[in-house]
């Protein structure tokens, strides 16, 4: 209610208008009394509203609100209001923001307001916005991963923005994270936006160089309390004399958003399974999901580095349940090849990528693992870093070992066959696409190559689905998406990497989860025009029965309306990390892409500081 009120200013500009009595304003004579409600104010960063008139007559940014659209209440009172709201509107839009001052009658009591949702604009956020904690830096790759929950409670997703290049002061690469909260008026906003890191009064820790705090990222309620909180990869946190040991911080939500009070700081050391060692890099990936379907949401954490048994870089996932306290370590899971089928071998990197998903429809939440770099065969037959995945599988006790899977593209139905350093498993996001209650698992293989033999396409990428059934996923009816399939938007070129980074959503808000691939060294144009690296994202819409090409859609820097932010050779655009979430409100996914190599102009252009773009649009 608070950051409500905050969002919402109520004025009466008087000095200016008086408005009474207006024969105009045709409101039906039955209505119902509401709390005064004279002005309503759309925030993003925007100036206080007593400075409108000034910021108008100096501001060479358009000043029309384009579209102000009436998403519920529908009655005629609603569309002679927002018509009758829409002639008295004094509007400044600023890049991202509007600020919005309708002028009402004396006699607002008498008038019901229905709920407005403003038509957002994509946009474009940097430490370089405004009132935006922190500032642009040289290579703080702000963007460099993304994840959405309403740490609020106020039904609007937020976005938590992670830059674990971010110098504190003299302290290079210790890392932070940036919280901006949604609203039902133009999406994410600057109103309230915080910056986290282990210097900040109250938190736990202390931040050191090359920490990089925000390195992974995941949202979930650990505490079943309605709020959600964020789990923050610290996976170059020095414990004791374990330099790069790696920890993971929790932050708590409450109605005010995230808070310090509560906080906590796991390492290796508070859990079965190993100890913190040298380069575990503990934090380096994360997931969650309510494996035991008690109501708390649990916390995966991946150690991709994990020095197992004297295997260097085997690799080693932890599970941390939640309870009405939030995460403890009592009763927490360990897990390695070791104690799943196959067997750890040297950098194979397992727990590389993590996600959750419901894939047997047993109210359980099943985690799959990935190994990118696993070696399929042995000897001069073997297929070094093909890759591989794991599926763990949820039970009322937690996670369990019992009939978990072992799959990759040698695997009996699924499509394509193992090669040398496609990487399968590389990137991993879940979604129930044929919405058949059945959750379904996207597996990326940036490395693939595409082609034939006499003219192949090295690293093109491609994306495995493989659909979820009453036995967990199943190579039946497996899908391999690349752009070279027909109907997909782009061209398949060498090191394109389509899939390097996932994640799912429902854009047109039909029911069936849709796909977003990142591209992130697409080119744009050809010959002298042409933009190397500039990076892209595919949408791939979901169906009553599967994924489908229909709709699909190609996204740039190019296409998108930010034209203060074009695209640029080298930003990589899609290259990391992509987050969904509804941030204003309107029952339509939205989408984050993180930009982390973007240049951002701040009084003189600063390399590699990272940007994100929010697209509402998809």
């Amino acid at each position: 209610m608070e950051r409500m009120l905050n969002e919402i200013e109520l004025t009466i500009a008087e000095e200016e208008m008086m408005v009474e009595d207006d024969p105009n304003l045709n409101v039906p004579p039955e209505v119902e009394e509401t709390p005064d409600t004279t002005a309503m104010v759309v925030d993003g960063e925007a100036a206080a509203v007593n400075q409108v008139d000034e910021t108008a007559e100096n501001s060479d940014e358009d000043s029309s609100i384009e579209e102000m659209g009436v998403r519920n209440g529908e009655e005629d009172v609603a569309a002679e209001l927002a018509e009758q709201i829409t002639t008295n509107i004094a509007a400044v839009d600023v890049n991202l923001d509007a600020v919005i001052t309708p002028i009402l009658p004396d006699d607002i009591d008498d008038i019901i307001l229905p709920p407005l949702v403003i038509s957002p604009s994509d946009q474009v956020w940097s430490q370089n916005s405004p009132n935006i904690e922190g500032g642009a830096e040289d290579f703080d790759h702000f963007g460099e991963v993304v994840a959405t929950g309403d740490f609020d409670g106020d039904g609007y997703d937020d976005l938590a923005i992670g830059v674990p290049d971010e110098d504190l002061g003299t302290t290079s690469d210790a890392g932070a994270v940036n919280i901006l909260y949604g609203s039902p008026f133009g999406g994410l906003s600057s109103t309230d936006n915080q910056i986290w890191h282990q210097d900040v009064s109250g938190v736990l820790g202390v931040g050191q160089a090359f920490d990089q705090l925000g390195s992974s990222l995941v949202a979930g309620d650990f505490d079943g309390d309605g709020y959600d909180d964020l789990a923050i990869g610290v996976p170059g946190e020095d414990i004791g004399d374990n330099n790069d040991a790696g920890a993971v911080h929790i932050f708590y939500g409450s109605s005010n958003g995230l808070t310090a009070t509560g906080d906590q700081l796991f390492d290796q050391d508070d859990l079965i399974g190993s100890l913190a060692e040298v380069g575990d890099h503990f934090g380096g990936t994360l997931t969650s999901g309510d494996f035991d379907n008690d109501g708390y949401d649990d916390l995966a954490v991946g150690s991709p580095d994990e020095n197992w048994n004297g295997t260097p870089g085997a690799g080693m996932v932890h599970a941390i349940y939640g309870s009405n306290t939030g995460l403890t370590t009592v009763g927490n899971d360990w897990f390695s090849q070791d104690n799943l089928s196959d067997s750890p071998e040297d950098f194979d990197n397992f727990g590389f990528s993590l996600t959750a998903g419901d894939f047997n429809s047993d109210g359980e939440d099943d985690l799959a693992i990935g190994v990118p770099n696993e070696d399929l065969g042995t000897g001069t037959s073997a297929i070094n870093n093909a890759g591989a995945i794991h599926v763990v599988n949820g039970t009322n006790n937690g996670l369990t070992t019992a009939n978990e899977q072992f799959l990759h593209q040698d695997s009996t139905g699924i499509a394509d066959s193992a090669e040398l350093s496609d990487n399968f498993g590389y990137s991993l996001t879940s979604g129930d696409f044929d919405s058949d209650s059945y959750d379904d698992l996207a597996i990326g293989v940036p490395n693939e190559d595409l082609g034939t033999s006499t003219n192949p396409i090295d690293s093109a990428g491609a994306v495995n689905v493989l659909y979820g059934s009453s036995n967990s996923v199943t190579g039946t009816g497996d899908q391999f998406w690349h752009q070279d399939v027909s109907g997909i938007q782009g061209e398949a070129n060498a090191f394109d990497d389509f899939g390097r980074s996932l994640s799912t959503g429902d854009f047109d808000n039909d029911g069936y989860d849709d796909l977003a691939v990142g591209v992130p060294f697409e080119d744009l144009a050809t010959g002298p025009d042409e933009i190397t690296n500039a990076g892209a994202v595919n949408i791939i819409r979901g169906s009553s029965t599967n994924l489908t090409h229909h709709n699909d859609r190609l996204i740039t820097q190019a296409t998108l309306d930010l034209s203060d932010e074009p695209a640029e050779a080298f930003d990589d655009f899609g290259y990391s990390s992509l987050a969904v979430g509804d941030f204003n409100g309107d029952s339509y996914s939205d989408l984050a892409v993180g930009v982390p190599f973007e240049d951002v102009d701040v009084f003189a252009s600063t390399t590699n500081s990272g940007s994100v773009n929010v697209l509402y649009d998809v």
